[in-house]
């Protein structure tokens, strides 16, 4: 649908182009060339659009393909300006799709150019009838000269008719282009969380996250494997004894069947054939026989005692070889824990000494901090009375003033008649009682206010003192999670070791009594030996000698085997508490800066509350001064008021035409009350003004304290990332070892099957 509506747009401007510039244009050279330069501005938007289209389009038709397909493939099909976005986009990156480049400039280019063609048509028509109206005073050649320039004006009009509907045109395709790859991208989002959820790096790393908690569960498996294996090795062993002895046993069994018939035979040919010359030749040579057997005898005992030496030395050395080995084992265990001990102790001393310099930081700041709000306080408190002082006393100026203004007004009327003294008297008695009542309103409503602004300051007092113990509270929280996770950590460590301990334990009770019972079944071979005849010694010796020398063989290489891995071992579980003090130290370090940052918020808050504090005083020292201020302005004007009267009934009947005179001078005093009461309504506007500046700052307070736990929630889940950092190492660091283990195990199980093959060959 959006190709049609393209399509027809990009038609229909092409028509308007083509009207106009067949229209207008023909003959003339100027607006050919703005009819030309319109062509070649929409032909290019167009043509920018339509691989704008046809990349939209074959991101789309990939997207319709079904079934699983390889990202790299996939996104070969794609044209190369959308390979790289797409495949960010599927990633789980926030990247655009590419946009069209020249199209914006283009339609404003467009409306420009027709612009400029009417501009320089609308010049050409206005010299041209200008020249017409110049050239002669006849209507017949001024309607001819005006025909022309007229003409003109299609050719301006014309070309701002095919700029604006190809610039329109332009627009509309561009907006049905950015339409549809919105629409493509919204389905290519949708496809990337699920026909394309294997490839982004949020998967991968769930699947890696995953894997590893797989090989964490593996390992108790492996573990009851191994420990299956063992006990292979032991059966295995024990079975191999056994068979040596059998073979033992049989090949005596049949040296001895064929002696005995070699001597039946023997001596039944003897007696049948010689038994007289027989009998005298065995009486001959009996001498010689037994020096022979004498002889025979000892050599055999001499190889005997010479094989049992050697095999006893032979037996001696593994055996020290062994206890050797497990000495140094054990020495290098204990200084592990000794170490890990020590370390333990130092951090936790460390932790404390900081604990405590930190609270001793914090009561001296405090304390430090009390003096300094106290002293400003008092500054700010003597400041406010030297101003209040300076305002009462220019009050008194002017009460003075208008005392003895009144005054002379008193000595300018003491000649009035006393007929106008009841009048006089009723004026000032009224006055007096207005006054009194705007003087009793006055009172009350400072009262109201001095209750509202006590309220008030009693509900931020309230409120910031909620605020400071719950901040004590969550760092309180915070602190006791650090230290229970450091702990568990701890715990963690600790297990560890004692599980490798107890693990290392079992395998040197495993290799010893592996030795004790080869070394059982070597003795025993050896005792059946010594009761063997004379001809199969040296042949049963020679070959137990090459039987000894290969398990000695044998026996060093898995040794030598075996140094390498515990090496390992030992060095992976010594570097296992380095890690775990280098992450409790940076947990120390922040836990500090976590303490001194909440340090100078809550020097904050005391500095605001000291603020908060001296304000109110200053409220109300000044309302006290201005209540004793009025005070001793309604007494002088009463007593002034009093002389006045008593003045005025000795002079009112002489001075009567002064009375209006008299009625300006009451009224400018009442415009100074009028002032008076504007000024305390200015005092209340500013201290409204400084109440809402408070209201501004504790909000400023709200949002740092919220950025605070913004902060401390980043940092938890930093520790977090680190904790699992170093599980991931230790599970890296056991699968190290296991493999180890399987190569140790196959090099016994080679072992095994050499020593049968030798038992066989015996």
């Amino acid at each position: 649908m959006t190709r049609l509506l393209s399509l027809a747009a990009f038609i229909l401007g092409a028509l308007v182009i083509l009207w106009m510039g067949v229209a207008v244009a023909a003959g003339h050279l100027l607006a050919s060339v703005v009819m030309l330069l319109i062509a070649l501005a929409y032909f290019t938007g167009g043509a920018e659009l339509l691989r704008y289209q046809q990349a939209t389009g074959a991101l789309h038709a990939a997207l319709e393909q079904g079934g699983d397909v390889e990202l790299n493939s996939w996104l070969d099909a794609l044209p190369a300006s959308l390979r790289n976005p797409v495949r960010q986009r599927i990633e789980g990156e926030c990247v655009g799709l590419p946009v069209p480049v020249l199209t914006p400039y283009l339609v404003g280019l467009l409306v420009m150019l027709g612009l400029m063609g009417t501009f320089v048509g609308m010049v050409e028509t206005l010299s041209g009838a200008v020249q017409a109206l110049e050239g002669s005073t006849e209507l017949s050649a001024i309607r001819d000269g005006l025909t022309t320039p007229i003409k003109g004006l299609g050719m301006a009009f014309g070309t701002s008719v095919a700029g604006v509907a190809a610039s329109a045109m332009l627009g509309f395709i561009a907006t049905l282009s950015r339409r549809e790859r919105i629409d493509v991208s919204r389905e290519l989002d949708q496809q990337r969380d699920s026909r394309f959820r294997n490839y982004s790096l949020s998967h991968q790393r769930q699947q890696t996250y995953s894997a590893l908690q797989q090989q964490a569960d593996a390992l108790p498996t492996v573990a009851s494997q191994l420990t299956a294996l063992s006990e292979r090795l032991g059966a295995m062993g024990e079975q191999l004894s056994q068979q040596l002895l059998d073979n033992q046993q049989q090949f005596q069994q049949s040296v001895q069947q064929d002696f005995q018939s070699l001597a039946n035979a023997v001596a039944e040919s003897l007696n049948r054939s010689l038994a007289d010359s027989g009998r005298q030749a065995g009486e001959t040579i009996k001498p010689v026989v037994e020096a022979l057997l004498a002889g025979l005898e000892r050599d055999l005992q001499q190889r005997h005692q010479q094989f049992d030496e050697a095999a006893n030395a032979r037996l001696e050395a593994m055996s020290s070889q062994l206890e050797q080995s497990a000495a140094t084992i054990d020495s290098t265990w204990q200084k592990g824990l000794e170490n890990q001990q020590r370390a333990n102790r130092e951090l936790a001393d460390a932790v404390g000494q900081s604990l405590s310099s930190s609270a001793e930081q914090m009561a001296r700041d405090s304390r430090q901090l009390l003096d300094d709000a106290a002293q400003r306080s008092a500054e700010a408190l003597q400041a406010q009375r030297d101003a209040e002082a300076e305002r009462l006393q220019q009050w008194q100026a002017a009460f003075a003033n208008a005392e003895t203004m009144l005054s002379a007004v008193a000595r300018s009327l003491g000649e009035d008649a006393e007929t106008r003294n009841a009048a006089l008297n009723s004026v000032n008695q009224q006055l007096l009682e207005q006054q009194r009542q705007q003087l009793e309103e006055q009172q009350a409503a400072e009262q109201r206010w001095q209750e509202s602004v006590a309220a008030r300051s009693t509900q931020l007092i309230d409120a910031l003192q909620g605020q400071l113990q719950q901040l004590r509270d969550e760092e309180g929280q915070r602190g006791d999670a650090a230290v229970s996770r450091l702990e568990t950590l701890q715990a963690a460590i600790a297990e560890q070791l004692s599980q490798q301990q107890a693990a290392e334990q079992r395998w040197q009770e495993n290799v010893a009594e592996r030795s004790s019972a080869l070394i059982d079944a070597l003795q025993g071979q050896l005792q059946q030996l010594r009761d063997e005849e004379a001809q199969r010694g040296d042949a049963a010796v020679s070959r137990l000698e090459t039987l000894q020398a290969a398990v000695a063989t044998q026996l060093a290489e898995l040794g030598n085997s075996l140094e390498a891995p515990l090496a390992n071992l030992i060095e992976s579980a010594s570097e296992a508490p380095r890690v775990a003090a280098e992450l409790m130290e940076q947990l120390r370090g922040e836990i500090t800066k976590n303490i001194e940052r909440d340090n100078s918020l809550l020097d904050e808050r005391r500095e605001l509350m000291s603020e908060l504090a001296s304000l109110t005083d200053g409220l109300r020292d000044n309302s006290q001064a201005q209540r004793e201020a009025v005070e001793q302005l309604l007494a002088n004007s009463g007593d002034t008021l009093k002389q006045l009267g008593e003045r005025l009934g000795d002079s009112i009947e002489q001075r009567a035409g002064q009375l209006a005179e008299l009625g300006d001078q009451l009224a400018g005093s009442a415009l100074e009350l009028s002032g008076v009461g504007d000024t305390f309504a200015a005092a209340v506007q500013q201290f409204g003004d400084s109440n809402g500046e408070l209201l501004a700052a504790l909000a400023s307070v709200e949002q740092t304290l919220k950025e605070s736990g913004e902060r401390s929630d980043e940092q938890m889940s930093y520790y977090v990332a680190q904790a699992r950092e170093i599980i991931d190492h230790n599970l890296l660091t056991h699968q190290d070892i296991l493999a180890r283990l399987q190569a140790l195990t196959d090099s016994a199980e080679q072992l095994e099957l050499n020593m049968n093959a030798e038992g066989a060959e015996a």
